[in-house]
């Protein structure tokens, strides 16, 4: 049964900037060098991963056009959980609000994915019991001290994962190689009017219409799931835990392949890297397999 678009969305893709950090830039390699041991190639990646297990439960948009804030929010939440055993809950309203005001946005856009970065890093986000997630906060002016959080948040990189010039299938390895490494990834895709609450996402663009675009976050994959096409990247989504498995679903390979799905990022931390929980992952192989 297809699902009545009555949640939100909010994904508002991000143009090529030359000064994004790439996952493989020489900046960002430098800090996948301080993991050491074997990078997983495209030889020796195993053929499914499924990290839900580092992640609070799915949150509830609803009707707000939110998803790039809950996709930030939840990966934020699977670090701190994965690196130091931590469960944290900042502030999607905050976020929200302060990522408007650096955009001049109307009241209930959508916001990008870079531009969320940037206002984490620059102000932070306070835990959500100081300001909570309602419609009603749009209207509000958070209190000054709200902002003196943004020192836990100043050492994080972030990265983008799908380069201008590079292939659905290069990229689609990239994130398969950084998932496989402990590093689940942000991005956006085309909605398509055929989707249903069950969470197994088709892949039938001759037939369906656009609704809009939504974020989510890559949280596994399964090379060997087959529907109508085979190989899924495995999403967590923020419609709450009525929608798909507990509010995780499945999207074909075939949409990034095909460009439908785009905009990838994840984060890098330092203090992430030396907690030992996460391996280094390759991207070179896939590079030179474009050329």
């Amino acid at each position: 049964m297809t699902m009545p678009m009555t949640k939100g969305q909010g994904w508002l893709p991000d143009l090529p900037d030359a000064r994004d950090y790439a996952v493989d830039s020489e900046e960002i390699s430098e800090l996948w060098n301080t993991l050491g041991g074997e990078a997983a190639t495209a030889k020796n990646l195993p053929s499914d991963v499924d990290l839900r297990e580092f992640f609070p439960p799915v949150y509830d948009q609803a009707g707000l056009n939110t998803s790039t804030i809950h996709a930030c929010v939840g990966l934020l939440q699977y670090f701190f959980v994965r690196a130091f055993g931590k469960t944290i809950f900042p502030s999607r309203m905050f976020l929200y609000q302060t990522a408007l005001r650096m955009s001049a946005a109307e009241r209930g856009a959508g916001v990008s994915f870079r531009l969320l970065w940037k206002a984490i890093r620059n102000h932070g986000i306070p835990p959500e019991k100081y300001w909570p997630y309602s419609a009603d906060m749009l209207t509000q002016v958070p209190d000054s001290f709200l902002y003196s959080y943004a020192y836990t948040y100043r050492g994080i990189r972030y990265c983008r994962v799908d380069r201008w010039d590079a292939s659905g299938e290069h990229t689609l390895n990239s994130v398969r190689s950084l998932l496989a490494a402990g590093f689940p990834v942000v991005f956006g895709f085309s909605t398509p009017s055929s989707i249903s609450r069950d969470g197994d996402i088709p892949f039938r663009p001759l037939f369906d219409h656009v609704q809009g675009g939504h974020a989510v976050i890559a949280v596994g994959y399964d090379d060997n799931r087959r529907s109508l096409t085979r190989g899924y990247l495995q999403i967590r989504n923020s419609w709450g835990e009525d929608w798909g498995d507990g509010g995780y679903g499945w999207l074909p390979y075939a949409y990034v392949r095909k460009g439908l799905a785009r905009d990838f990022w994840t984060l890098l931390h330092p203090d992430w890297l030396a907690s030992g929980e996460f391996a280094r992952p390759m991207f070179s192989e896939f590079r030179e397999s474009q050329s």
